[in-house]
């Protein structure tokens, strides 16, 4: 609601480990947690302007599916939800424009310090 766009990203690759966790599977936890990080960066480096790339509609979607204990349609709504966060990045920009990895991490700290 804040329009933290960092804390957007960090709440939103949280969410993502904690469905992981609640799984119950390490190894899909370990491997999500390195995932989660370089996601958090390219997000960071290539989300459209005024465009969060993750929706909370989508989460909470997703937890209703979960909750009522349909695996199919948990899947099928996790598969969405990756595609459309693809589809908020812009990707085709400038592929040769330098991209300032320390003013992105910057940005991700608390306070914007």
């Amino acid at each position: 609601r804040q329009s933290d766009r960092a804390e957007v990203i960090r709440l939103s690759g949280q969410f993502h480990l904690e469905i992981a966790r609640i799984n119950g599977n390490q190894v899909l936890e370990r491997f999500l947690k390195e995932l989660v990080t370089r996601e958090s960066l390219v997000i960071a480096a290539y989300e459209r302007p005024g465009q969060s790339s993750c929706s909370y509609h989508e989460h909470l979607t997703m937890l209703d599916a979960i909750a009522g204990d349909d695996p199919e349609l948990s899947v099928r709504l996790a598969l969405e939800h990756l595609g459309n966060i693809q589809d908020r990045l812009d990707l085709g920009r400038d592929r040769d424009a330098p991209i300032d990895v320390s003013a992105i991490l910057l940005r991700r700290r608390p306070g914007g310090r």
